[in-house]
């Protein structure tokens, strides 16, 4: 059981650091390919499955300069003269966090969470003496909690099957709480976050659910279904960094070269082009990043596109899969940053791009909500019906971010 009670910013994209260019074409070995960010008339080339130096074996967490150390020269302000009133000139600004990132670069549980490989079926658990201790553990508990009652089995009927799942429960400090294991059919619910700002009421709570069942309380919350939760002198900082991580081994390209942005800023995708082969991998890719964006907003408007074409995506859906991936290899560390603010005061902004999509000519428009300087909810989707002007589309979404915000 675990207990949390503060939420809510958004990072700073940091640039992921430079590598040298080498004069070699990347083939992707799943199509057989040329990758498509490789012109055939440049002399410098992506190398995206190569195995890179050993400095970069593994994934950094290492966050790059920030705005404070950059070495940078400060920009000069330069105030217009023009008569056009403008948000600036009005005072009107969207906040801008900067998201510090250093306190993940020794962070004892992400390193315990990065080294941890849970066992995958009962041949591996039972080789370990703690998994088979927790699994004695669990089936005690089903038995004195008279989880099932043995029957004949009815005719005609269809058995679900179980199977067993394993996970680790760390301390804050990256040391291991103890070893799990759950046998589970069909529906898997195990632990549960109880947040708010009344602790006698939180413990009172808990105290009943112990009476009810055989819980076990864990303190405050540091990991749940792949998000990370790090607490600051000011706040909350979650990440996905672990699941990202998995991302990248699931996609094959933990060693690919990180990218520097999720998608070229003219890219336009159109339904027709060779059909990509493996359409169960593509869908996969896609549904993990679509919940990489819980942390990611950045990922959210680049997520939409490709997820547009579950049904039949082809060569280029599936390239453009893959550079949203190697943006996310040079950004492991990022997430959302929620601090204390003594203003709750509830903004929002909006922007639509008029008629993006060339096949449907219907605009796509994104918006983002702060509350207390903190950004608590955000979109990026394509319009349902046709705008007649790009006026009509900025309208379309404005009316729809106030929508959210209600």
């Amino acid at each position: 059981m675990e207990k949390v009670t503060t939420l809510s910013t958004p990072h700073i994209h940091e640039q992921p650091s430079e590598q040298p260019s080498v004069q070699r074409k990347c083939v992707d070995p799943i199509i057989n390919t040329p990758c498509h960010l490789c012109p055939s008339s440049s002399t410098e080339h992506h190398i995206v499955h190569e195995t890179p130096s050993s400095t970069d074996a593994t994934p950094s967490l290492e966050p790059s300069l920030s705005p404070v150390q950059s070495s940078a020269p400060a920009s000069t302000s330069i105030t217009s003269s023009h008569p056009m009133i403008t948000r600036s000139k009005a005072g009107i600004f969207k906040p801008k966090h900067v998201a510090d990132l250093s306190h993940l670069s020794n962070n004892g549980l992400l390193s315990a969470l990065f080294a941890t490989q849970e066992p995958k079926g009962f041949k591996s658990a039972a080789k370990d003496p703690s998994r088979l201790r927790a699994m004695h553990e669990e089936m005690s508990a089903l038995q004195r909690n008279h989880t099932w009652d043995l029957v004949p089995r009815p005719a005609n009927s269809n058995v679900v099957g179980s199977k067993w799942v394993f996970r680790t429960k760390y301390h804050s400090d990256g040391s291991i709480n103890r070893h799990k294991a759950r046998l589970v059919a069909q529906v898997y619910v195990d632990d549960i976050i109880i947040t708010g700002n009344h602790d006698n009421t939180i413990r009172t709570f808990i105290s009943r659910l112990h009476k009810e069942f055989s819980i076990t309380d864990l303190g405050l919350l540091n990991y749940f279904l792949g998000l990370k939760v790090t607490y600051t002198k000011s706040g909350l900082f979650l990440s996905q960094a672990k699941y990202a991580h998995g991302i990248l081994v699931r996609a094959g390209l933990l060693d690919a070269k990180p990218a520097a942005t999720p998608l070229a800023t003219a890219e336009c995708f159109t339904s027709s082009g060779s059909p990509f082969p493996d359409t169960t991998l593509y869908r996969s890719l896609v549904g993990a990043l679509q919940y990489l964006t819980i942390t990611r907003p950045d990922l959210s408007y680049a997520v939409n596109q490709v997820s547009q074409f579950l049904h039949a995506p082809t060569l280029d859906h599936y390239q453009a899969v893959k550079r949203i991936i190697w943006y996310v290899k040079g950004t492991l560390s990022f997430g959302l940053s929620f601090y204390h603010s003594p203003t709750p005061s509830l903004v929002g902004y909006s922007d639509a791009d008029w008629a993006r999509c060339i096949e449907t000519r219907r605009s796509t428009y994104g918006y983002s909500i702060f509350l207390g300087g903190n950004l608590v909810s955000w979109s990026a989707k394509k319009q349902p019906t046709v705008s007649r002007s790009s006026c009509e589309s900025e309208y379309r979404a404005l009316a729809n971010t106030a929508a959210e915000i209600v």
